[in-house]
């Protein structure tokens, strides 16, 4: 939920990741860790997608691996919230005062990251834990990795997260979404114009505000401007990058794994299927192809990944649409309170609106502002400001109680939406408004009942 007040720093969301980690071990809620071992093909995935959306867990031992994964940190609002020192509700205003505040990066030449270094004989399986998550999908995945690049004419830098699939001991196939407005899209497309590769850093295990800093995408920021500069926002200090060993590319300093590559030019292979955010398999499809030419990590590395179709895979990425969607309804609609964007609605396709009507008609300004704020958002419900729009049983009683569908209802056929969803022809979607709001005349008629406020545990011996 986003709502209209700002929320404070906090010294966690400076933390790297394994100290990142065990804060949260401090509570079972938060961290579960597994000694027993598990296998990285198939069976730990299906282990930490039963604890989906509760504690994280941590695998100490992985049938050959000596390096030990962490799954699903971010899968839970309430410890993101935490990490960030916001309240549950306020969390997204952390990067809209981020991005005011930014911070540009800083090199430094001695780095954690570079502890244990390869750079012969490259073979991703026998070096990391690549997990394998379901039998459906085409093979090991790095799901985690911060990509980092440098547009080949600016030299600016860009920063975003995509999955790779191992297809070779040092190749990865890169799932970059193609006319979707990704910026290592277009950094791509000047390489090849050049018949160059677009050399790249991979930076596994970072810190939060990294991470998060990496979720940042358009409206929000632009081709040119540097993701790193809003991480160093939301941390509060610079973030700390070391420079490539093999390429001209910087990496995150503070990583637990760093991988060095290059995109190579007019180069596809078929990627997937893989399990992705709507819980449901992406067909193959043709991307391009990244060579791996050098590999480092700490001493006693931890590796992050993030499973497909989780609410670690959606929930990140939607606080800072959450951010992006508020801005564009309250141009329209400057008495809107909060946005939600649910987890039943893969935290992408349907969103939840909390207004204080002033003039009716305003709300469905509110919808119309919704639906067109992102290219993904497929259904848009309204209600009043007494709705708890983070709970799906006030919101469903609103639709239930204020909503009439022959005049409420808003439907808008064949437009653009995420190609990826499965429902959707071509990329093409039908965008519904549900207003849910109560009349400004004949209110009365809507008042909720209201009862004594009691403490229960007082009645009870």
């Amino acid at each position: 939920m986003l709502c209209a007040d700002k929320a404070k720093g906090n010294e966690i969301s400076r933390m790297d990741l394994r100290n990142l980690v065990e804060y949260f071990r401090k509570n079972e809620y938060d961290v579960r860790t597994i000694h027993k071992e598990v296998d990285p093909k198939f069976e730990l995935a299906a282990v930490a997608r039963q604890l989906d959306g509760g504690p994280a867990v941590l695998f100490e031992k992985l049938k050959g691996s000596s390096i030990p994964v962490i799954v699903g940190l971010y899968s839970n609002r309430k410890r993101v919230s935490e990490i960030f020192g916001a309240d549950l509700f306020r969390l997204p205003f952390v990067f809209e005062e981020a991005l005011s505040n930014r911070m540009k990066p800083i090199l430094v030449k001695k780095s954690p990251s570079r502890e244990i270094c390869f750079d012969k004989e490259i073979d991703l399986m026998k070096t990391l834990p690549i997990l394998w998550h379901t039998p459906k999908d085409a093979g090991p995945y790095i799901t985690a990795g911060i990509v980092i690049a440098k547009d080949p004419e600016t030299d600016r830098r860009n920063v975003s997260i995509h999955r790779l699939q191992v297809i070779e001991r040092d190749k990865l196939a890169i799932c970059i979404a193609k006319n979707m407005g990704r910026h290592l899209e277009t950094f791509l497309s000047k390489a090849e114009a050049r018949k160059r590769p677009l050399e790249v850093t991979i930076s596994i295990g970072v810190e939060p505000s990294v991470f998060f800093g990496g979720c940042v995408t358009n409206p929000l920021i632009s081709v040119g401007e540097d993701e790193l500069e809003v991480a160093g926002g939301i941390k509060g200090e610079p973030i700390e990058l070391v420079q490539g060993e093999k390429v001209k590319v910087e990496a995150i300093s503070g990583s637990e794994i760093i991988l060095e590559g290059e995109i190579l030019p007019d180069v596809r292979v078929k990627e997937g299927p893989f399990l992705d955010f709507a819980n449901y398999y992406n067909p193959p499809e043709n991307y391009p192809v990244v060579r791996i030419r050098f590999i480092s990590h700490r001493k006693k590395p931890i590796y992050q990944a993030i499973l497909g179709g989780t609410f670690e895979h959606t929930m990140p990425g939607s606080l800072l649409r959450e951010l992006s969607v508020f801005k564009a309804v309250r141009a329209a609609a400057p008495s809107v309170k909060a946005v939600f964007l649910t987890p039943g609605g893969c935290c992408l396709f349907n969103v939840v609106i909390s207004i204080k009507k002033e003039i009716e008609g305003q709300q469905r300004n509110a919808i119309l502002a919704a639906l067109s704020s992102h290219l993904y958002i497929k259904h848009a419900v309204i209600v009043d400001e007494d709705i708890d729009i983070y709970n799906p049983h006030e919101v469903e009683w609103a639709i239930a109680t204020r909503f009439q569908g022959n005049k409420d209802l808003i439907v808008i056929p064949e437009t653009v939406g995420h190609k990826f969803d499965p429902s959707s022809f071509e990329g093409r979607t039908t965008r519904v408004g549900v207003d849910a709001t109560m009349p400004l005349i004949d209110r009365d008629q809507f008042e909720r009942g209201v009862f004594l406020k009691v403490n229960v545990e007082d009645y009870f011996d």
